[in-house]
């Protein structure tokens, strides 16, 4: 959807300013304005006559959507820049009635609110009344919500919400006017921007804490279940936070309405393979795949973009050390995913209802050695450290170094379990993705500048002191 084209009452006071208002405000979609007495009209939207089009105002887009009255009046705000909230509270079924009756009156009775000196001769070009055809007005009552790309306005919870997933898709889904409760145990500050959007609340709580996550998600419809860890430290062990955590996630959405559940899991998730990383994400997916629940399970590879692990360590690495390591001593392949084709995806399967019931691996569109892709970010960084090779268990020592000395270690020993089994295929069988939902954008100069953090190498703050 580009442009949306507002018929209006040119002969109506009331119509003529609050013209006169849309045109005053910033939009993110191009309005246009044709009068119902412009000789265009039938023309250009053939079988309009069949509207009641002396009552209600009427919005049509050019994809051939139309709405009338107050989803009219809902749309138009949408569009708006500084009006999206209040088209999504408008839009919400609490309060749609209300603002139907507030609509009807207003289009009862515009030609008497205010006065205009057009009103005793007004000549009337448009069609002869009829009557909303009752199975169209059924198809628009269906449809009340659709109001941004054909899918509906909705409040959707997201585990791990001020992680590094968590905070694109919020970005994603309030830009569109949902309604999004960001959950974490937690606030993360290195990036609060995401607090601040449209629509976005804040619910501090644990997903071992299942009364507090039936609070949250009171209302939403539906959870894109995001929190996890790389690392095991005190109380956070991938037992409680990957297997119980997800088992409080399914019971408190099965408690609080039974809403669909999107799962990130991970690429190599598997039983049994000595890695408590990767059994955890499996029986994660295991308890999703047997709640009774409609679910969707992703499991993307190495994900990257601004405020990930792989660009951010990458970069303060390559401004620290002058020499770099790389795991193994043959060549390791990856695929690497940008985080806006995986917040596409998860939209997706929430929004637009797609991948219901599957479990789907997600790789990025170019394969390469991870040699490579630590060449491309140092080349963009201006960097040249001396690249050598070193064993698998050289990294496990350094990695297990990080997790006890940094905050967020350069390196865990989970990490260094997925880049030594390379990351380019599932190793359970599942589902891929339909065409129009693979990965587009490739590991280039332009995707990698995007996602780096401001330069600098690692510190005294990165250290747990």
């Amino acid at each position: 959807m580009t442009r949306l084209t507002i018929l209006y009452d040119k002969n109506c006071a009331i119509c003529r300013r609050c013209r006169a208002w849309l045109e005053r405000q910033p939009a993110y979609i191009p309005l246009e304005f044709l009068p119902l007495q412009s000789e265009n009209l039938a023309r250009r939207f053939p079988g309009i006559e069949k509207l009641d089009l002396d009552k209600e105002i009427v919005v049509i887009s050019d994809e051939g959507e139309v709405w009338q009255g107050v989803e009219a009046w809902v749309i138009c705000l949408w569009t708006l820049r500084e009006y999206r909230e209040w088209s999504q509270r408008l839009a919400h079924p609490a309060l749609l009635p209300l603002a139907r009756r507030v609509c009807a009156i207003f289009s009862e009775n515009r030609l008497k609110l205010l006065p205009t000196p057009l009103q005793g001769n007004r000549s009337r070009t448009t069609a002869p009344h009829h009557r909303i055809n009752p199975r169209r007005t059924s198809l628009m009552q269906r449809r009340l919500l659709q109001i941004a790309l054909k899918n509906e306005l909705m409040k959707i919870a997201i585990t791990g919400g001020t992680g590094f997933v968590g905070r694109h898709l919020a970005r994603k889904l309030s830009h569109e006017g949902h309604s999004v409760t960001l959950i974490a145990r937690g606030h993360d500050h290195r990036d609060e921007s995401s607090r601040a959007l449209p629509g976005i609340t804040f619910a501090e709580a644990s997903v071992s804490d299942e009364p507090a996550l039936r609070a949250a998600f009171a209302g939403c419809d539906a959870v894109a279940h995001c929190a996890g860890i790389n690392r095991e430290i005190g109380d956070q062990t991938y037992e409680r936070i990957h297997v119980e955590g997800t088992r409080n996630v399914v019971n408190a959405a099965k408690a609080s309405g039974g809403q669909k559940i999107i799962l990130m899991s991970f690429l190599r998730a598997r039983p049994h393979c000595g890695s408590g990383y990767h059994e955890s994400k499996w029986a994660a997916e295991e308890i999703l795949r047997a709640s009774g629940l409609d679910y969707t399970i992703l499991k993307p590879g190495v994900i990257y973009g601004h405020g990930d692990h792989m660009l951010d360590h990458l970069s303060h690495a390559l401004h620290t050390f002058p020499l770099f390591a790389l795991v193994g001593m043959k060549p390791m392949r990856v695929r690497p995913i940008a985080i806006d084709d995986l917040v596409e995806i998860i939209r997706a399967a929430i929004v637009g209802r797609r991948l219901s019931r599957e479990t789907v691996f997600i790789l990025g569109p170019e394969e390469l050695t991870l040699g490579e892709a630590v060449h491309r970010v140092a080349r963009v960084l201006g960097k040249h450290p001396l690249f050598f090779p070193m064993p698998v268990w050289f990294h496990y020592l350094l990695g297990w170094i990080c997790e006890r000395l940094m905050k967020i270690p350069l390196v865990s020993l989970a990490q260094v379990r997925i880049l030594s089994e390379g990351v380019t295929d599932p190793s359970q069988p599942c589902n891929p993705l339909p065409h129009e939902l693979l990965p587009q954008k490739p590991f280039d100069e332009t995707q990698i500048r995007a996602g780096l953090p401001d330069p600098g190498g690692f510190g005294w703050t990165d250290l747990r002191l």
